[in-house]
């Protein structure tokens, strides 16, 4: 059962800090001054979209997703390292 809650847990925590990136880390391509706009259509167009909104969407969820993963494994190593030094502590 503690098995589940903790699964769970981080499913849920993995979730809220995705959703948390995606509405403070993404930034639409639209916001880029005009001379990249040349740019990020030509690497569009490259890579088979024909539509650069599509491909400004897909770039900035995958940019989100990257950060949320990196950002979870570091929380889940610093509570790992937390919870060793207070077993450690613990042991006289």
């Amino acid at each position: 059962m503690v098995t589940l809650a903790r699964r769970s847990f981080k499913s849920i925590a993995f979730i809220i800090i995705l959703l948390f990136s995606i509405r403070f880390i993404y930034a639409p391509l639209s916001l880029i001054p005009i001379w990249n706009e040349h740019y990020s259509l030509i690497v569009s167009e490259l890579l088979g979209f024909h539509d650069i909104e599509m491909f400004d969407v897909i770039f900035g969820m995958s940019i989100s997703l990257l950060i949320a993963i990196s950002i979870y494994i570091s929380l889940m190593k610093l509570y790992q390292r937390h919870l060793a030094k207070r077993k450690n502590a613990s042991i006289p």
